[in-house]
């Protein structure tokens, strides 16, 4: 049986066409699919934060969604433990400790001590991260003010990280009040 020339699956001119131009759409279904699929599979809201929440953009609602009732603002959970630090009255702008101009119990900031002890070479920080010495000897800070985020480490160990407003969110700072680089001050 012989294939006539123009026919579905012929290796004509027009045969081999329509294949490559089908094989283009398969490579560019993938190439959006794929990458939309990892950000809905993380769960995590842009910009960095813990378990998708997230400093200035996420409230004690949703912690409490997450991980339910504290009794404070302590979690004690099976690998870490971790702290929030909400929005309060004491803290709105105008008063002496205000930093953000954000809604009442709004995250302001979360602190996370893991349990393990895990180099700092097991978190895979990258040149983003800025490295700055601290009292006493041994401490070191690794922060992405970009990111929101700093490993505190001992030695080679990680004893906290530190998820704060990302850079792109001091904007949302108290009228008057400068959120200060920490590459500025070194």
């Amino acid at each position: 049986m012989h294939k006539v020339a123009g026919s579905q699956g012929a290796l004509t001119p027009s045969g081999n066409e329509a294949y490559k131009s089908r094989m283009t759409m398969r490579a560019i279904k993938y190439a959006v699919l794929i990458p939309t699929l990892i950000t809905i599979c993380s769960g995590v809201a842009p910009g960095k934060g813990w378990r998708g929440i997230v400093p200035l953009h996420s409230t004690r609602s949703d912690v409490e969604k997450l991980l339910g009732p504290a009794p404070g603002w302590l979690y004690d959970l099976e690998n870490e433990t971790v702290y929030f630090e909400y929005q309060t009255t004491e803290r709105e702008c105008g008063q002496k400790r205000a930093l953000y101009n954000v809604p009442l119990n709004t995250v302001l900031g979360i602190i996370v001590s893991p349990k393990a002890r895990k180099s700092i070479v097991e978190y895979g920080l990258d040149s983003t991260y800025v490295k700055t010495f601290l009292r006493p000897v041994a401490n070191f800070d690794y922060s992405n003010e970009d990111e929101g985020i700093t490993y505190s480490v001992y030695g080679d160990i990680v004893s906290q990280i530190t998820y704060v407003p990302a850079r792109k969110d001091w904007v949302l700072a108290c009228p008057g009040k400068v959120i200060k680089s920490r590459r500025e001050e070194n």
